[in-house]
């Protein structure tokens, strides 16, 4: 809740079964570019609910707004769950007014980062100060994560004053560079929502250092999704370099980090590289099989179309600390492309095997 007008920007998923919030916001986005405050409902995803879920969404900004005395359009929503369930009103409209009375103190904010939870098992927060300027966020999100964006919700306040028409490009581009650039599972969410509001109340600030630290932020919400991935034993970063373009290297580097059988190998501690050149060979990315290098954990592995000769225990035993790195160059150009993401664990299989069950 923000105590003025707030300017607004968002990004979201780009499932077309997108959920009943998700509608919503997109409708209030187009018609007004300030609002004073977002609900929100974890538990229950109201997705795949037809009109009925939409009316239920437009309830929940509507008596948020009566407690707050401002306009319905001033009010967006999100919502986090279980697909294909109507909400429990009854419990909605009571949790809107205790929540909204719990406002008054501004000390809540890591109430709200862990009321947002579902299968996350810690709170993700992060904040920083420019200048006088603050900015934090709270973000949600253990499975069904990968772009566009994710099972992802992401809610970031600022009290500085920015150009109405520069907020929602940036917030763009930052996400591009960071939510867009992590996966769990490789599967896209019917709600992911990413939204900031800027109030202004502290007035203006150089756009650039703003964009940058937004993007620091975001970064590190990212991280920490991508570590509490559900059921996640390691955190992984595959980097492509030396590539045509952006374009390319993110094609190899998602296929690496969404490939089901690199993820299970990078789980058994296992550095199986032909997995790895098998994802960037089908990939799409323009590559030249002769100039294509792998190294795994800091090891060269892969080199001038073979294999190098390799205790490959000992890279065995370095991915065991939990961190991996996988760096794939293409010796094309100059171009690269980070992306984060987890190995496959049989903790993950139960945790969704048994999740509505």
């Amino acid at each position: 809740v923000s105590e003025t007008l707030s300017d607004v920007a968002g990004v979201f998923t780009t499932n077309l079964f997108a959920a009943a919030p998700v509608k919503y916001c997109r409708e209030i986005l187009q018609k007004n570019m300030q609002v004073r405050a977002i609900v929100v409902n974890s538990g229950n995803a109201n997705a795949g609910t037809g009109e009925a879920g939409y009316k239920d969404t437009v309830e929940m900004a509507e008596i948020t707004a009566h407690e707050l005395n401002c306009r319905s359009g001033e009010v967006l929503a999100a919502s986090t769950g279980v697909i294909g369930r109507r909400l429990p009103m009854d419990k909605i409209r009571a949790g809107i007014k205790s929540a909204i009375e719990s406002c008054r103190d501004i000390s809540h904010g890591d109430s709200a980062a862990s009321a947002i939870m579902t299968t996350d098992t810690v709170e993700k927060i992060a904040e920083r100060e420019i200048d006088g300027i603050r900015i934090g966020g709270i973000a949600k999100g253990a499975g069904m994560i990968h772009p566009n964006m994710a099972t992802m919700l992401c809610f970031l306040t600022t009290d500085a004053d920015l150009p109405r028409n520069l907020i929602q490009p940036m917030l763009k581009r930052v996400a591009d560079r960071t939510f867009n650039c992590i996966s769990v599972d490789n599967d896209t969410s019917t709600n992911d929502s990413l939204i900031l509001m800027a109030n202004g109340t502290a007035g203006k600030v150089d756009e650039k250092r703003f964009e940058s630290t937004l993007e620091d932020i975001c970064d590190e919400l990212a991280k920490k999704i991508v570590a509490d991935g559900e059921g996640a034993t390691k955190f992984v970063t595959i980097e492509v370099k030396d590539a045509k373009n952006e374009i390319e290297a993110y094609k190899a580097a998602d296929a690496v980090a969404t490939s089901m059988l690199v993820k299970t190998a990078l789980f058994g501690n296992d550095p199986n590289w032909g997995r790895i050149l098998s994802a960037v060979g089908r990939s799409g990315a323009e590559i030249d099989v002769e100039k294509v290098k792998i190294s795994v954990c800091g090891f060269t592995i892969f080199e001038k179309g073979g294999p190098l000769e390799l205790d490959l225990a000992k890279v065995s035993e370095r991915m065991k600390t939990g961190k991996i790195d996988i760096e794939i160059k293409f010796g094309l150009g100059a171009a690269q492309k980070r992306v984060f993401t987890t190995d496959l664990s049989r903790e993950y299989v139960s945790i969704n095997a048994d999740y509505t069950t």
